[in-house]
């Protein structure tokens, strides 16, 4: 009983703090939402990136790649795809952000240009 008071003290003495940081987040996520819906993606496609990607502007970094990308036409998005897992190989095996970008991008480039014609 002891412990739960010492934790619902620390609670109480920190949520205020915490207040700005939500207000910040629920204003990004907000504009997120929008932007998402103003590129023309559904509302599962915000919801899924929210949960699977941690960082605000890789979200926003993926909706200005992909937003012009169709997956029942011509070649499914399969570039960008491709593409965007040699990037994340990339940096989960050198940690290097210059290097998984530029390997992508070269990639991306690539496949476009020699495979998908």
């Amino acid at each position: 009983m002891r412990e739960r008071n010492i934790v619902l003290n620390a609670l109480k003495c920190v949520f205020p703090y915490t207040i700005p940081i939500f207000a910040g987040f629920w204003f990004w996520g907000l504009a997120y939402g929008i932007y998402m819906n103003v590129s023309g993606f559904s509302f599962v496609y915000p919801m899924v990136m929210s949960l699977l990607v941690f960082a605000g502007s890789v979200e926003l970094v993926v909706v200005y790649c992909l937003r012009d990308v169709s997956v029942f036409g011509g070649n499914h998005g399969l570039p960008e795809l491709i593409a965007a897992a040699v990037v994340v190989g990339l940096h989960l095996w050198k940690k290097q952000m210059l290097l998984s970008l530029t390997g992508g991008t070269v990639c991306y480039m690539l496949l476009v240009q020699m495979v998908f014609k």
